[in-house]
């Protein structure tokens, strides 16, 4: 019996899992990201088969992602195919397709039988995704903060404050990157560029040590939020839900449209209060208590 469970594990092939991330957390534009306890998972193995493995690059992110490791390194690229189940909200902002740049990086490392050197699957994530900010989490796990310099990607990853937890209000509608991506200006302001660098400062620290006023004042954003809010229907009443429960603040996650609550950790209401009020707007929304993934995207 034990052998045939080893057989059968074989010709299965690997597995990998990446989890959902959440970019930004209100100032912190292109640079911070959360991994949440939500996960994209894949059996991969490699295949015969070219002619599907060509159709799938095509027009598959997570295919896209194992050829490019493969260029990367210049070496001949070995067909294989995915097998994929999918629990991350797809352009709601929760990194989809970081998990799956993720998942097809790990992948082509595994079948180069190259180590996983997560710093260097970063560096190539980056140059796909364009920017560090949900990649960085779904490969590290835990909140990061990261800054992608010429080529190179600095990367610091720091733990939140069990004083909080995260509670996701996710809309039944998509909001394509792209698009949120063109409804934010060319320039900004001085005073604009100030505002946002003491605030994600400050978001950081109080992140860290758990201090709950500060972190009130630090979400704020005058970045991208102000223009990527508008393109959410009903979202001054989703505000107005939020500010009148005990709940400590909210933010855009990624490019929306899902909106990331931060509650304390010792909250009972603000979940079922937020959740009956919502349930009177017209559109559909989907509430979903996150925990911190730290663990990141692993090879099983």
């Amino acid at each position: 019996e034990i052998e045939e469970e080893v057989l059968k594990f074989a010709s299965r092939g690997k597995r990998i899992s990446v989890p959902a991330s959440s970019a930004n957390l209100g100032p912190g534009f292109d640079a911070l990201g959360l991994a949440l306890g939500l996960y994209n998972t894949c059996e991969f193995k490699k295949t015969s088969d070219k002619d599907l493995f060509e159709k799938n690059l095509k027009d598959n992110l997570i295919y896209k992602a194992y050829k490019y490791a493969f260029d990367f390194y210049e070496k001949e690229i070995i067909p294989v195919e995915f097998d994929v189940n999918t629990n991350i909200f797809l352009s709601r902002g929760l990194g989809s397709s970081a998990a799956c740049i993720v998942m097809g990086i790990m992948a082509a490392f595994s079948v180069m039988d190259k180590e996983f050197d997560k710093k260097e699957i970063l560096k190539i994530a980056t140059e796909i995704e364009g920017h560090p900010d949900n990649v960085s989490p779904a490969i590290f796990g835990n909140a990061s903060a990261a800054i992608l310099k010429k080529q190179e990607v600095f990367v610091e990853k720091f733990e939140i404050s069990n004083n909080f937890k995260f509670l996701a209000i996710i809309p039944d509608f998509k909001l394509p990157t792209k698009l949120a991506r063109e409804a934010l200006p060319q320039t900004y302001t001085k005073e604009d560029a100030v505002f946002n660098i003491s605030r994600v400062s400050m978001l950081i620290l109080s992140l860290i040590s758990g201090n709950e006023e500060n972190l009130k004042t630090a979400l704020e954003d005058k970045i991208h939020e102000p223009y990527r809010l508008k393109l959410i229907p009903e979202i001054d009443e989703i505000e107005k839900i939020i500010a009148d429960s005990p709940a400590i603040g909210h933010y855009l996650s990624g490019a929306g449209s899902t909106i990331m609550v931060i509650l304390k950790s010792s909250d009972r209401k603000s979940e079922k209060l937020i959740k009956s009020k919502l349930e009177k707007l017209s559109a559909s929304y989907k509430v979903m208590p996150v925990e911190i993934d730290k663990r990141g995207a692993f090879l099983i």
